[in-house]
């Protein structure tokens, strides 16, 4: 069996309370620095964004604030022609959407203001049935009925 001696580099047995000081300090600032983000101030998450409903005024003049403004289906997006190419634009693109004219087609012209502030004209599809809520219930109505869709961020 070996003996303690050469067990131990000094032949002695070192405990916590041998070490010497600035070891210890050195030890006290490695543990400090290793536990000081988790004492930070964390900053509260940020206010949540406005949320606003949709406005919807039809070719009578009638005004409706409608929130979840959606169309039927999965696809949340409007057909738009342009002569004889078509394009589907998602509704979270859209800003506001101004129709001008009569059904022709099954389209209408429209002046479209996306959300980055760009404006396009284009022809679109009207054929179809758009819903949401009012503050009375559930709410729907034809597109094509429908004047002015200023798009809200619910």
């Amino acid at each position: 069996m070996k003996s303690d001696k050469s067990r131990f580099f000094s032949g002695k047995v070192r405990s916590a309370g041998n070490l010497s000081w600035s070891k210890g300090f050195l030890l006290c600032l490695v543990l400090a620095v290793w536990l000081a983000p988790a004492c930070r101030h964390v900053s509260p998450p940020p206010p949540p964004a406005p949320v606003y409903p949709t406005r919807v005024i039809t070719e009578d003049g009638v005004a409706f604030m409608i929130s979840r403004f959606r169309i039927p289906g999965t696809r949340q997006e409007l057909t738009l022609r342009y002569d004889t190419a078509k394009q589907w634009m998602a509704l979270n693109l859209l800003q506001r959407v101004q129709f001008s004219g009569p059904v022709k087609d099954g389209y209408r012209q429209a002046e479209i203001t996306l959300t980055a502030g760009e404006r396009m004209q284009a022809e679109v599809y009207v054929n179809f049935i758009v819903e949401g809520e009012t503050d009375l219930g559930y709410w729907n109505m034809s597109l094509s009925r429908i004047n002015r869709l200023d798009l809200g961020s619910d």
